[in-house]
C-alpha cells in the first residue's frame, strides 16, 4: 500500500497542487492518500464496485452537477435511478425543517453519568470552598488523595488528562491522569498550587464563588 501510494505521488506529481494547501482543512497530501485508500478498499470489498471510481468521472466533468455528484456518494445509483432527470426542488422538499428533536440539545443522562463517575473526587474537593489557608489545604489534600487531580481540567471546561500553561516564568505541561503521574515531591505539589493560583480556581474556591463542585460540574458537562 506504501508503495501504491509513493509511487502514484510521483507519477501525477502531486507537488504541483501544494499551493492548494493554502485553502481548504486538508492538505493535498492527506487528500490523495484518502483517495487511495477508499478506491482500494472498494475494490477489496468487491470486485464489481464502481461508486468512487464514478465520483471522480463526475468530479473531473467540466459541467459539474452536484446534485449528480452527491446522489452517486449516496448510492442512488445503485438502484438503478437516473438520477441526472430527478427534479431537485421535489428532492429538497422532502427535508425535514431540522434534525432536532427533545433530546438534541442536551443529554442529560450523558451529563449525569460523566459527573457520577467523579462526584466523590469533586465532594472532597468541595472540603477546599472558603478555606483560609487553601494553598495549604490543597497541598495536603492532593497528597493525601492525588485522585482528585483528574477533576481539575474539567473545573477548566477542558476534557483531557494534560493542559499546557506559560507565564514569564517559562512553560509546563501538567499533567493530571493520578494513576500514570502522581503528585510524589514537595516541588510537584507546589507546582499545581501554582496552577491552581493562577488559572484562578483557587479565587473561585477561597471566596465562595460556588458553593458545590458538584453542581458547577453538571453546568459545565452541559
Amino acid at each position: 500500500m506504501k508503495a501504491l501510494i509513493e509511487g502514484g505521488e510521483e507519477e501525477i506529481d502531486i507537488e504541483q497542487y501544494f499551493d492548494l494547501n493554502a485553502f481548504g482543512e486538508y492538505d493535498v497530501e492527506f487528500l490523495y492518500v484518502l483517495m487511495e485508500l477508499l478506491a482500494v478498499q472498494e475494490k477489496i470489498n468487491r470486485a464489481d464496485a464502481y461508486m468512487f471510481g464514478k465520483i471522480i468521472e463526475e468530479l473531473l466533468e467540466t459541467d459539474r452537477d452536484i446534485f449528480k455528484i452527491i446522489s452517486t456518494a449516496g448510492f442512488g445509483g445503485r438502484r438503478g435511478v437516473n438520477m441526472a432527470n430527478r427534479n431537485f426542488n421535489t428532492w429538497l422538499s422532502g427535508f425535514r425543517d431540522s434534525i432536532a428533536d427533545y433530546g438534541y440539545y442536551i443529554d442529560f443522562e450523558k451529563v449525569h453519568r460523566n459527573v457520577d463517575g467523579i462526584k466523590v473526587e469533586l465532594n472532597i474537593l468541595n472540603s477546599l470552598i472558603g478555606s483560609k489557608n487553601i494553598k495549604e489545604d490543597f497541598e495536603v489534600l492532593i497528597k493525601k488523595y492525588p485522585e482528585t487531580l483528574k477533576c481539575i481540567p474539567l473545573l477548566l471546561a477542558v476534557r483531557a488528562n494534560e493542559i499546557y500553561c506559560q507565564d514569564e516564568n517559562g512553560g509546563f505541561m501538567y499533567q493530571f491522569n493520578f494513576g500514570k503521574y502522581p503528585p510524589n515531591s514537595h516541588a510537584h505539589y507546589e507546582r499545581y498550587a501554582y496552577f491552581m493560583e493562577h488559572t484562578g480556581l483557587f479565587d473561585l474556591l477561597e471566596n465562595h464563588i460556588i458553593n458545590n463542585l458538584v453542581d458547577y460540574v453538571t453546568g459545565v458537562e452541559t
